[in-house]
């Protein structure tokens, strides 16, 4: 109980819309006195949840104006990017040399401005218009992405403390989770309580988001159900319908999570810390892996992003990868390659 002593002393606040339930009980033994205590915190914890994400979505619905200028002008920037994608598919396919691994490998920029300076304009000379299309930024532009850009780190600075009250909640579901390990009821109520987390995290990393695009969005429709699919079946082996490759790498993992919340991925999608994906350079974006370690935990992941750019560093896990795996730095990994059956 020393554990759970220090994680109901970190909790603060109370309410109760996220929280479930709580059916009568008679009296009760030493683990459902446990379990009662950890509702209690649970329930303090979830409404932190959902009052401090409620701050977050009022002040991005204030500017709402700028949200859909920027929305329109992601999509013409989008639609540019996604010529310029097609142009490098086809020399690509045509052998015309390896433009996409000459810039993927230095893929750091948020707004991918890297296309223009990265993609190798010698075997893309003929496209000059195309890159173009995705750099050119008038005044008028320069000035809304300032604004979005303060926008951004106003609403992501306000998240901050949702993600620190979602961590404490979760931490609060393993430990009740462990406490009823053969209560069907209490896990019921776990899994409700998971599910309502799951959806606050969601909606906030729209809500930070700077500009979700018609493909961003399109990418988050796509993933969801191979990410849910994962989720389903994250500590019961491989999921339904993948198998193994026997295509293996070693190294370090890292975790990205708080300050790229609502980022878009290489796909697209925002970013949300609390789903099973992973950024990797060197396999194809929609890649599913399996990354253990040499202590025996395992997760299943979706590669939707691009990274780490760290030497020695293989994978990028979203927080909730990593809170699978146990740590919270790097820790050594081997990734397996897996396949669709």
């Amino acid at each position: 109980m020393a554990v759970l002593a220090a994680c109901l002393l970190a909790v603060p606040g109370a309410d109760a819309r996220v929280a479930a339930p709580r059916p009568a009980r008679p009296a009760r033994t030493g683990t459902e006195s446990d379990i009662e205590e950890l509702r209690a915190a649970l329930d303090t914890a979830t409404a932190d949840v959902q009052r401090l994400a409620d701050d977050v979505f009022v002040a991005a619905a204030r500017s709402a104006h700028l949200r859909r200028a920027m929305d329109a002008l992601a999509e013409t920037q989008d639609a540019a990017r996604g010529a310029l994608d097609d142009r490098i598919r086809s020399l690509y396919m045509r052998g015309r040399g390896d433009p996409i691994a000459r810039f993927v490998a230095r893929l750091n920029n948020p707004d991918h401005d890297f296309m223009a300076r990265r993609v190798g304009l010698a075997s893309l000379r003929t496209d000059a218009e195309l890159v173009a299309g995705v750099t050119s930024e008038s005044a008028a532009v320069v000035a809304l992405r300032a604004q979005a850009q303060s926008l951004h780190l106003d609403l992501v600075a306000r998240a901050q403390p949702v993600l620190a009250a979602q961590e404490r909640a979760r931490v609060l579901l393993a430990l009740a989770e462990q406490a009823a390990a053969t209560d069907l009821a209490v896990k019921a109520e776990i899994a409700a309580r998971r599910a309502a987390l799951d959806s606050v995290s969601r909606s906030l990393s729209l809500a930070v988001a700077p500009a979700v695009t018609t493909r961003g969005r399109r990418a988050a429709a796509a993933e969801a159900p191979v990410v849910a699919l994962i989720e389903q079946h994250c500590c019961a082996g491989l999921p339904p319908g993948f198998r193994a490759t026997g295509r293996v790498i070693t190294g370090l993992a890292s975790w990205y999570g708080p300050g790229f919340v609502g980022n878009p991925t290489a796909t697209g999608a925002p970013y949300d810390p609390e789903r099973l994906t992973a950024a990797m350079l060197g396999v194809p974006l929609g890649t599913v892996v399996r990354v253990t370690t040499s202590d025996g935990l395992a997760v299943v992941v979706l590669v939707n992003d691009r990274g780490p750019y760290v030497d020695g560093r293989i994978i990028d896990l979203s927080r909730a990868g990593s809170r699978q795996l146990g740590f919270s730095g790097i820790k050594k990994v081997t990734v397996e390659i897996l396949e669709s059956v």
